[in-house]
């Protein structure tokens, strides 16, 4: 029987070559969905109408949770399967893009960054 050849009659495979392009192109499309979520609820908070109470804010804050919740599940889920399949690089830079934005965007509402 041959050394790469385990017991079942698979043939082994090496793990595939980290490649510092994918990760970083990851770490864009993890960024990169805050960024719509922030674009996203300026523009609600721009075209909403002003005549309410609270409705600017509303659409604002309904816009960002909203679209941060799809970019959560989104990378998250997206990562976790790219890891589990054995793309190390863009699932590692998926959830690393992620988690800055996630940083980025929570120190931004409490006000430690400021945005003006």
């Amino acid at each position: 029987m041959s050394e790469n050849v385990v017991m079942s009659g698979v043939p082994l495979t090496a793990p595939p070559r980290w490649r510092p392009g994918r990760a970083v192109l990851g770490a864009a499309l993890g960024l990169g969905g805050h960024v719509v979520a922030l674009v996203g609820a300026f523009i609600a908070g721009r075209t909403a109408d002003r005549g309410q109470d609270f409705d600017d804010l509303a659409a604002v804050a309904v816009t960002f949770l909203g679209t941060e919740g799809l970019v959560l599940l989104i990378a998250v889920g997206l990562g976790g399967l790219l890891l589990a399949r054995g793309r190390r690089d863009l699932g590692a830079g998926l959830l690393g893009g992620w988690l800055v934005g996630a940083i980025f965007c929570t120190l931004v509402l409490l006000g430690v960054v400021p945005v003006s």
